[in-house]
């Protein structure tokens, strides 16, 4: 079984942790993820309810996709979904990045 994975949001004000890789994959993939990020809410939901929504609706604005006026009349589910949208998309960067250093220390050890 894999380890969990933790994610911080860049400013540090959020943190959390993934299941696994695969989780991350689940809810960041090509076209809308929408309905791949509410199947997986109730992992989260406790840890996203106790975080204060200006918090989250802050993380949000940061991110630079929403203004904090488009945020206001969100529902605490739609700032969940969004937030974990966000999350998901960070790890799952990273550990594609991750792969691929990966593959270039071992391409370039080949070589020498």
């Amino acid at each position: 079984m894999q380890d969990q994975i933790w994610y911080t949001s860049s400013c540090g004000k959020i943190e959390f942790t993934f299941k696994d890789l695969e989780q991350v994959y689940s809810m960041h993939h090509a076209g809308d993820c929408e309905e791949s990020v509410k199947a997986e809410l109730p992992y989260f939901l406790e840890k996203l309810q106790a975080i204060p929504r200006e918090t989250i609706v802050s993380v949000l604005v940061e991110t630079g996709g929403w203004d904090s006026e488009e945020l206001e009349d969100e529902s605490d589910t739609d700032l969940y979904i969004k937030l974990l949208w966000i999350a998901s998309g960070d790890v799952h960067d990273n550990a594609e990045m991750n792969d691929l250093c990966e593959w270039q220390n071992d391409f370039m050890s080949d070589r020498t």
